[in-house]
């Protein structure tokens, strides 16, 4: 059992954000159960039956069940089979297949031995049960939100583990205790995350969390003479939450703007999604790039006047390398807790 955290670890206003839940910071697996197995076995039972529909419903990227569970379990053989080559970490390759998978990107740092190190450090951690620092130390990689750190972790022990994602945490939305939601709802591109959990520390805690919330509906459902692993229950999840967006959430939040809108564009610089009203219809990217764009101008034309470019060659070269920007998901834009993806400068 891992122990405590101490709360001296996060800022008054960290303390403040994570309120949603009645108990803040850091918990034994004991002292997270006393307070809420009653609220989860109660939300349990009114959904038991929704779970196990959803559980033969699974889908992802339109394949069929069949298919898509199919690609899960080779992707946990690829982990396992990397594991046992790299000393407990993953490879780049394996890395970037399971970001290839879920979000159609390759994995964000790209120097193979230090992808190997840390997914050893966290790894570590992870067999140990210490799903919070697991998960953390995968997120000290930049770019690395919570979706994709639990993608790694959750898909190398599908019996044990789960991924935590925007669609998993919308489907427990309703899991309450005193109007305090149990799993916050982490960022996404058809959810509105939970704005109090949104340092890394937050994301980590609340998987751990999570993972404890799954083991009591498996005990729950073994009783039953049913069994099923910790990934079953979580896809189920997963389309409970999908299904629920298609059915309540056809409106969308524009990033630029704040603006509810029914369908939303990329910007091609920052990749914030954004409503055609946002678009600059001269520059072609989002009105939040053009005043980055014009500030930039403005800042280079006065190093040139102050002699701190040497030439204006060296300006455009900088200037041409601004534009230069990597697509970015939710998982890249939640790494300082900011909901909007900015350029670099």
């Amino acid at each position: 059992m891992v122990e405590t955290n101490n709360l001296s670890e996060i800022s008054l206003e960290e303390f403040e954000k994570l309120s949603t839940s009645r108990i803040v910071g850091r918990i034994s697996r004991k002292e997270f159960l006393k307070e809420y197995r009653k609220t989860i076995l109660e939300w349990l039972k009114r959904n038991e039956e929704t779970i196990v529909q959803s559980m033969r419903k699974y889908s992802w990227r339109n394949k069929s069940h069949e298919e898509s569970i199919r690609v899960r379990n080779e992707l946990e053989r690829a982990i396992t089979q990397s594991r046992q080559k790299n000393n407990g970490g993953i490879d780049l390759e394996t890395a970037d297949k399971i970001c290839m998978w879920g979000f159609g990107r390759v994995f964000p740092l790209r120097d193979p031995q230090k992808v190997i190190e840390i997914t050893q450090k966290a790894f570590v951690y992870v067999d140990k049960g210490d799903y919070y620092n697991g998960a953390k130390t995968l997120m000290s990689i930049s770019g690395v939100g919570i979706a994709t750190a639990t993608k790694i972790i959750g898909l190398s022990n599908q019996n044990k583990l789960a991924i935590y994602d925007s669609r998993v945490g919308y489907a427990l939305r309703e899991m309450r205790k005193n109007s305090a939601k149990v799993i916050p709802c982490p960022p996404g591109q058809s959810h509105k995350r939970d704005r109090d959990s949104k340092t890394k520390n937050g994301w980590a805690m609340n998987y751990e969390r999570l993972i404890w919330v799954l083991e009591i509906m498996i005990e729950y459902f073994k009783a039953k003479g049913l069994s099923f692993r910790i990934a079953d229950i979580e896809m189920a999840l997963f389309m409970m939450g999908q299904g629920n967006c298609e059915k309540h959430s056809s409106m969308e939040i524009c990033r630029c703007c704040g603006s509810p809108v029914r369908n939303l564009v990329r910007c091609p610089n920052c990749a914030s999604h954004i409503c055609n009203s946002c678009v600059d219809p001269f520059v072609g990217v989002c009105t939040s790039c053009v005043r980055e764009i014009f500030n930039h101008g403005i800042q280079a034309y006065d190093d040139v006047r102050n002699g701190q470019c040497a030439t204006e060659a060296n300006e455009e070269e900088d200037w041409f390398w601004f534009w230069e920007s990597e697509e970015e998901d939710e998982d890249i834009c939640e790494e300082n807790g900011d909901k909007d993806a900015r350029p670099r400068i």
